[in-house]
This record gives structure tokens, sequence and C-alpha cells, in this order.
């Protein structure tokens, strides 16, 4: 539940945030559906990790988080792109999703203080990467936008 609440957050500040202009509706249906989301990626973990037992240590727990935060930057970018930015491309999305992979995993290896805060450190980690790599991508975006506009 609580990765549902932190989708919701996330993709909340993202709305209300980003430059195109779109109904309230349609915001809360972005909002709405990152949070599922988040949610069904972490429920996905825990299903999942009836089946890393076979891994030395904690290895497979720490692989298994990592592919969730994968796919879960995965289907938001994607979502992101749907709804807000769509000249964000495929390559775009894939290097967001390794972005916020890496993330997680670093986290998990080196960041036992942000681990012990509850999962909001490993969520703000994230977030931080999942919006910095959206800001990277999208900046040649924009100057190509400005161009068009003036012409």
């Amino acid at each position: 539940m609580a990765f549902g609440v932190y989708g919701a957050l996330h993709s909340s500040l993202v709305a209300a945030t980003l430059r195109t202009p779109q109904p309230l509706p349609r915001k809360l249906l972005f909002v709405v559906l990152t949070a599922v989301l988040s949610m069904l990626s972490a429920m996905l973990a825990l299903y999942g990790s009836r089946y890393v037992g076979g891994f030395p240590g904690m290895s497979g727990l720490r692989l298994l988080v990592t592919l969730a935060a994968g796919l879960g930057a995965a289907s938001y970018a994607v979502l992101v792109r749907r709804f807000w930015v769509r000249e964000l491309t495929l390559q775009s999305v894939v290097s967001i999703t390794l972005g916020c992979m890496l993330a997680t995993f670093g986290v998990l290896m080196f960041g036992s203080l942000l681990i012990s805060s509850g999962g909001s450190g490993l969520a703000a980690c994230w977030w931080l990467a999942f919006s910095a790599g959206l800001w990277y991508h999208d900046r040649p975006l924009r100057s190509l936008r400005h161009e068009a506009v003036g012409r």
C-alpha cells in the first residue's frame, strides 16, 4: 500500500509541474494509474520472492527489488510518454528505466541508512533517478519545440 501512496505522491507532482496543460480528469487518471502500477510492481516483487530462495544471502532479494523497480520505471515512463511527452523515445524510456534500476541497486547495496527509513529512502532515490532522467531526456525536446514555435 505504501508504494501506491509513494506513486500517487510522485505522479501528482509530475502532473502539477509538467509544462503541458491537461484537463483535471486526465491528470487524475494519470495519478490513479501510476499509483496502481506502483502497487502492482511491489506485489510482483512480493510474489517473486518465493522464487529467489536459491540465491546466496540477500542477492536474490536485491535482484528482485531492482527488477521490480525497473518494471515500475518502464511502465511509469510509458505513461508519461502517453499522457505528457509524446516525443519521448523508446531509447529515453530504456535509459530512464536503467537509471532507476541503478539507483535502486545502489541503495540496496550501500544505503543501509536509506533502507532503514522504512522504504521512503529507497522511494526518494528512485524518484530522483526517474525525475532526473525525465528532465535530461526532455531537454533536447524542449529546444526542438522552441525552435518550431519560433519559425
